[in-house]
């Protein structure tokens, strides 16, 4: 075992060395340089791994001749007789084997006692929170059993078992398949490709042909390029084979689009095997690997690729129900909870669990609200910002006044923001100011430009403001509750936060939020009132070579629980490097992320 682990002792809360038992500072400098003397297999390059004892879990894969043996097992240190404090290093005590011989579909379950059934511990597997004991890679174990069978995961490995077992042979012949390898369709297409990088940021070009193999069956080749590298993937009926051994979880994260000739090649190949729906998936969405390798890799996946929900199965590394057994994934309105005309009408980018459990929540109160072909970005920050259920509740998601409106107008709104897809954060303040002035000014559907309505009410509140409500806006902002989600409340959270290039700090007085409003040309100064009444709470993302200058404006529930608005200049969304620091700020602050303007949201916060 060339990796070195950790083990934190719940008795005493210190770490100790799980090769030789001695006591270690918790810092990963001296932990690593520890490794390095304890450990002669410790790579430089390896990180060192802490774990719990009795409460973290790793996992191990074994190959003896024709059985490969699965074992999640739990660490615990050994002690040294007589004392509750010193150890004499650690072992890892299996607490799940599985057996998976060749020949068969059924798994064999050898002891369980972790209380989970398999499919949940390879969901765990998956999401890291079961860490690898051994440094081999677990393609290389497994392919050492079963070298016929291109497998990239363990997850993908038990899928196929279960499902199609490992009696048959590959079905083209290695020559034709390395032929297929190196022959690239059409390679002047492949100078189409170059003149539309730029018009193509951040994406791989795709193309695509088919060949007729032996009798009536078919091969498609799909070849992409992603910078200097070529990778060739080769599709039949129950057959998948790679020129390369790629990482899908990448694979199904990059974003692609089709050159040449590659539609004419998908719809030959629909026709021939329509049962991967390769031609309706396609018109929605021009990543036609996901619905080829899901079969194989995830059935949550198939299901919504099959179904043409594009965006869901692109988005499955986001959705936390992904991590529930394959036998619940009986259909998508199981799942989701929500109709498939609803999961097709989602964009790549409008999908977390915050968003997907909010349109739940509309579903069940009126489904009407949901049935449009497209939701534009105005319409989705109208369902995640106003009360749309009419449950007081929800009254703090900042339209309070949408609660006296009937459905029909809910509707009415809806069909008004799908025609303004640019202008749902301008609609919404709107309507907040609105509320406080007791009237709808404009209309709930403004026949006048929203920008031009939203800043009409805007100054209209900024001059009937009076000196009490101002009075209670400091009173707000200078409190304990308010001031303790700042970086620089502490000395731990000024530690914490002392190598980011970003804080955030809280305003002093409702001037702050003026200069706020026109430095950044947004709307916060309407949220004066909003502060002095404690129903949500402002604050300043600052950079802290230019503290003084507007950088970010981020607004949080009243109960300082929910991040609701993370805004840059104009009301864009941050730049990626401070939206990291914004989700590291919530998880220090435990602020749960309830909104689309963090997109770089990683699995299991938000």
């Amino acid at each position: 075992m060339g990796r070195s682990f950790f083990v934190r002792s719940p008795e005493t809360g210190a770490c100790f060395c799980g090769r030789c038992g001695k006591r270690q500072l918790t810092d990963l400098y001296n932990m690593k340089k520890h490794a390095q003397i304890c450990n002669p297999q410790f790579s430089e390059k390896e990180e060192v791994l802490v774990v719990e004892e009795g409460r973290s879990w790793g996992y191990r894969l074994e190959n003896a001749p024709g059985v490969l043996t699965l074992s999640v097992c739990a660490p615990f240190l050994i002690r040294i007789r007589g004392f509750k404090d010193r150890f004499s290093g650690m072992e890892w005590i299996p607490v799940f084997v599985a057996e998976f011989a060749a020949g068969t579909k059924n798994p064999r379950i050898l002891s369980n006692d972790t209380g989970y059934d398999m499919e949940v511990l390879l969901s765990l597997i998956r999401a890291g929170r079961i860490i690898p004991i051994s440094t081999k890679r677990d393609s290389e174990v497994i392919r050492r059993l079963f070298p016929c069978i291109d497998i990239y995961s363990l997850q993908m490995f038990a899928h196929i078992y279960k499902c199609k077992g490992f009696s048959t042979d590959k079905r083209i012949k290695p020559g034709t398949e390395n032929w297929l390898f190196e022959k690239t369709p059409g390679s002047k297409e492949w100078k189409e490709p170059e003149k539309h990088l730029t018009a193509e940021p951040g994406k791989i070009p795709i193309c695509a042909a088919v060949y007729k193999h032996r009798n009536d069956s078919y091969i498609l080749q799909v070849v992409l390029k992603k910078e200097q590298e070529k990778i060739v993937f080769l599709f039949t009926r129950g057959y998948c084979s790679c020129s390369h051994e790629v990482d899908l979880n990448e694979i199904f994260r990059q974003q692609y689009y089709l050159v040449g000739n590659a539609m004419k090649a998908i719809e030959v190949f629909d026709k021939a095997y329509p049962e991967y729906h390769l031609a309706t998936y396609a018109k929605r969405s021009e990543n036609i690997l996901t619905p080829l390798l899901a079969a194989d890799y995830h059935t949550g996946m198939e299901l919504a690729a099959k179904a043409g929900a594009t965006a869901i199965a692109e988005s499955y590394d986001k959705l936390s129900v992904f991590e529930k057994s394959p036998r619940l994934f009986h259909n998508l309105k199981e799942l989701f909870g929500l109709s498939v005309p609803v999961l097709r009408a989602l964009k790549r980018d409008q999908i977390n669990d915050a968003v997907m459990g909010r349109l739940r929540e509309i579903y069940e109160y009126q489904p009407a609200f949901l049935q449009f072909e497209s939701y534009t970005d105005s319409m989705m920050e109208f369902y995640m910002r106003g009360n749309v259920t009419h449950r007081v509740l929800n009254r703090e998601r900042g339209i309070e006044g949408i609660g006296a409106l009937n459905d029909r107008q809910i509707l009415q709104i809806l069909r008004y923001l799908e025609k303004h897809p640019d202008d749902g954060h301008y609609y919404c303040d709107y309507m907040n100011a609105c509320v406080q002035l007791g009237e709808y000014v404009y209309g709930i559907t403004p026949d006048i430009p929203i920008r031009e309505a939203h800043d009409r009410v805007v100054s209209r509140i900024m001059n009937e403001q009076d000196w009490n409500t101002k009075r209670k806006f400091e009173f707000a902002v200078k409190s304990e509750e308010y001031l303790k989600l700042a970086t620089c409340c502490n000395e731990e959270d000024e530690e914490f936060f002392d190598k980011d290039p970003y804080m955030v700090t809280a305003p002093e007085t409702s001037d702050d939020l003026f200069r706020e409003s026109e430095n950044m040309h947004n709307c916060v100064r309407i949220y004066v009132p909003a502060v002095a009444q404690r129903s949500t709470r402002i604050y300043f993302l600052r950079e802290k070579e230019k503290p003084d200058k507007s950088y970010g404006t981020i607004e949080v529930s009243g109960d300082g629980s929910r991040l609701i608005q993370a805004k840059d200049f104009g009301n864009r969304k941050l730049p990626g490097r401070a939206q990291k620091f914004v989700i590291k700020w919530c998880r220090r602050k435990r602020i749960r992320i309830d909104t689309l303007d963090i997109t770089k949201v990683p699995y299991g916060i938000s």
